[in-house]
């Protein structure tokens, strides 16, 4: 069963996170470093994937940390169960495959980053700062910032990144050189305002948007 623990209702708590992760000492790392970094209210703590998906399910968290290796299956059954109940939450990835880790085309939007888990629990910190950073208030979220600063051919570009493409395989479809491809996307990270690593989630939530609009037509 996964361990439920009482909430901590905080003027500071802003992400309530589930960890889901099967090496004990590493559980308790994960939970003992987030609990003193402020802002983060761990409401749940699963070493299963089952257990993980009911966790989510259950508290709908704003953040998973995930394990992949877990004993039961892969630990993308939880990102992705957890994206079907809270499309809004993200997942960071914590593991030891994280340098071979290729993540699938329909969970980049809710992928946030991955982190190989032998490096220092300080980079984990880090990633959780930038996205308790990126989900301010909902009016300051990158990823909901309007597209209609950009131009027609940047907006084709940013859909094009949200569909995963490489610079060169996006160079080919718009029929651009490589170094215009990293131009635009120079350009459109910066009437955005996000950096380039978030542009990527930025394009692909924006290219999940329009299919959403059309499939509803």
């Amino acid at each position: 069963m996964p361990s439920l623990l009482p909430n901590k209702p905080t003027a500071k708590a802003l992400l309530r996170c589930v960890i889901v992760e099967d090496q004990v000492m590493f559980e308790q790392l994960f939970r003992l470093t987030l609990e003193s970094v402020g802002g983060v209210d761990v409401v749940a703590v699963a070493h299963t994937a089952k257990e993980g998906i009911a966790a989510c399910r259950t508290h709908l968290p704003d953040l998973l940390l995930l394990d992949l290796a877990l004993p039961d299956k892969s630990g993308l059954v939880v990102a992705e169960a957890l994206a079907k109940c809270r499309p809004e939450a993200r997942t960071i990835i914590v593991s030891g495959e994280a340098d071979t880790f290729q993540c699938p085309k329909k969970l980049r939007p809710f992928i946030y980053s991955v982190v190989d888990k032998t490096r220092a629990l300080a980079v984990v910190v880090r990633e959780i700062e930038g996205l308790r950073e990126s989900l301010g208030p909902a009016q300051n979220r990158p990823h909901e910032k309007p597209a209609k600063a950009l131009s027609p051919r940047e907006i084709k570009i940013l859909e094009l990144i949200g569909e995963g493409l490489t610079n060169k395989e996006i160079a080919a479809r718009a029929y651009i050189s490589v170094q215009t491809v990293l131009t635009h996307r120079k350009h459109i990270a910066a009437k955005l305002g996000v950096s380039g690593a978030e542009l990527v989630r930025h394009a692909a939530i924006h290219s999940r948007s329009i299919k959403l609009a059309s499939d509803g037509e």
